[in-house]
């Protein structure tokens, strides 16, 4: 209590699946609440820093899974860790869903195309049992550092080198998930940019040619992304047009991250397919960018209008 910040020792935690329980009575105030499901970690704080409290969390290998915001109340603190890492890269769709001018853009410019969040929404992957170093850190300057033991289920039929395998085969379908998003982000970025050029191109005399080569250069975008993302979709079900790259690689993770199973040679199949359909996604944007978009460029530099950023 004398001190002006200290991190206890946190306890061993299980790391469990979630499971469907079999019944549920709603507003039942005889149930209990169980604790979430993760590591809880708790420290002091003599009074309320002005800067921020972090907790890091750094792996046998000594590499950083997690970063957490704290609270920063003075006296006692505590946060929870879902043993998960942080999220995968957030796809934003910058444009209208095809063949649906109605549809209202956000304020912010942008829709989530999902991914940024943690698994059941996102892509962050469940980190497996083993020891942890967690540490505290207030208004930048490291405070001390603890271990942490995650174990696993005991229930559980899984053994560690399942989990280990199946936590590397995650890992590497989200490495592509992200590499996925990141080209969405991209074509979003050069389509919006076409959008908002056209309406200031129709002010101008002689522009129609731009404004052609403008849709055409749209179109083979939009070629492209429709590989790798359902362009369609206007709300959140996702069922009435079928999912494309992005879409199957994040039910790819749902079905190999299920239990405390290594991946199936299905699940391996799977993935090699959908890498190379994203490889082949990747050389055809970068075919554009190098030749329709470098021509568009270079055509509005010819009429004094700024090019389109492409990164």
């Amino acid at each position: 209590m004398a001190s002006s910040a200290h991190l206890f020792q946190p306890r061993d935690a299980y790391r469990f699946h979630s499971t469907t329980e079999p019944m549920i009575t709603f507003e039942d105030w005889t149930h209990g609440e169980n604790p979430p499901n993760g590591a809880s970690l708790n420290y002091w704080l003599g009074s309320s820093p002005e800067g921020d409290v972090k907790i890091r969390i750094d792996n046998a290998a000594g590499e950083t899974v997690r970063a957490l915001d704290g609270t920063k109340h003075a006296g006692i603190n505590r946060l929870w860790w879902n043993f998960r890492g942080e999220g995968g890269t957030q796809i934003k769709l910058r444009t209208k869903p095809l063949y649906a001018d109605w549809y209202p853009m956000p304020d912010e410019g942008w829709r989530s195309g999902g991914g940024g969040g943690f698994f059941g929404g996102g892509t962050s992957v469940l980190q497996p049992p083993g020891t942890y170093t967690v540490t505290l850190t207030v208004d930048g300057t490291e405070v001390g550092s603890q271990s942490l033991t995650v174990l696993k289920d005991p229930n559980s039929e899984g053994s560690l080198a399942d989990i280990q395998a199946q936590t590397a085969l995650v890992e590497e379908i989200v490495g592509d998930l992200d590499d996925a998003a990141e080209l969405v982000n991209r074509i979003e970025l050069i389509r919006r940019q076409l959008y908002d050029l056209k309406p200031v191109l129709a002010e101008g005399d002689e522009t129609e040619d731009l404004i052609t080569a403008a849709d055409a250069l749209d179109e083979k975008l939009i070629d492209v992304e429709e590989e790798l993302i359902q362009l369609k979709n206007t709300g959140p079900d996702g069922v009435r047009w079928p999912a494309m790259v992005v879409g199957r690689l994040r039910y790819l993770i749902g079905n190999v991250a299920t239990a405390d199973f290594p991946p199936t040679d299905q699940h391996r199949e799977v993935h090699g397919i959908l890498k190379e359909q994203l490889r082949t996604a990747s050389q055809q944007l970068d075919a554009l960018l190098q030749t329709d978009v470098a021509a568009f460029n270079s055509l509005l530099r010819e009429r004094g209008v700024a090019p389109v950023i492409t990164t």
